[in-house]
């Protein structure tokens, strides 16, 4: 509840594969603002969690997981990137895993007196994570540019690189959700004032001002 001596601020950063929301968080997290990711959570489950893993193979097959256990992801990304039914599928099994463990970090944290957490997550929205924040913060960056900035990254195909996109909400649908956006089209110098400007927002607000 509001007020409450335990209430933390719960910003969650999003946007489309590319936008730069990974460079957000990290910016915040070399300012002093402890950041959660849902992908790494994910990451853990998937391989550590034998209850997910067997519903994993059940929805993918065997070949989902490697020889030591542990999830084979390209073979899961081409399994899952442009086949929504089976997307949706493995969503299932994962996300309420992620959600839970997402919330029992952010109680610790409030419990030490931590004021502020950042949630980083690729699919707040489609997810539903929106639902436990009090404001989401959306990066948002020139469809091309993401484009480039995927290829080199991860080596990908351009057709590769649309088939993820394509799995996300659109970045128009992101925009209107947004509580605050921030655009990633210039340098590095750009964003990271963006940031600092950000968290003087942030810190300004007074203790327990937003609804828990």
């Amino acid at each position: 509840m509001a007020g409450s001596p335990n209430h933390i601020l719960r910003i969650g950063v999003t946007g489309g594969i590319g936008s730069g929301k990974s460079t957000v968080c990290r910016i915040l997290k070399q300012h002093g603002i402890p950041v959660i990711s849902a992908d790494e959570i994910a990451k853990e489950i998937t391989d550590s969690h034998p209850p997910v893993r067997k519903k994993i193979i059940a929805v993918l097959g065997p070949q989902a997981y490697d020889a030591q256990g542990r999830l084979n992801r390209p073979y899961v990304a081409s399994r899952l990137f442009g086949h929504r039914r089976v997307q949706r599928a493995v969503d299932a099994i994962v996300h309420p895993h992620v959600l839970r463990e997402i919330q029992r970090r952010i109680r610790i944290l409030a419990k030490v007196g931590q004021r502020v957490v950042v949630v980083e997550a690729a699919l707040i929205y489609e997810a539903r994570v929106d639902r436990f924040l009090d404001l989401v913060v959306v990066v948002d960056a020139v469809h091309k540019r993401t484009i480039r900035r995927i290829r080199k990254r991860d080596g990908l195909s351009a057709p590769e690189v649309r088939r993820r996109i394509a799995s996300q909400w659109n970045n128009r649908r992101k925009r209107d959700k947004a509580d605050i956006l921030i655009r990633n089209d210039g340098t590095i110098a750009d964003l990271r004032k963006k940031v600092r400007f950000l968290l003087k927002m942030v810190r300004l607000m007074p203790k327990g001002s937003l609804h828990a």
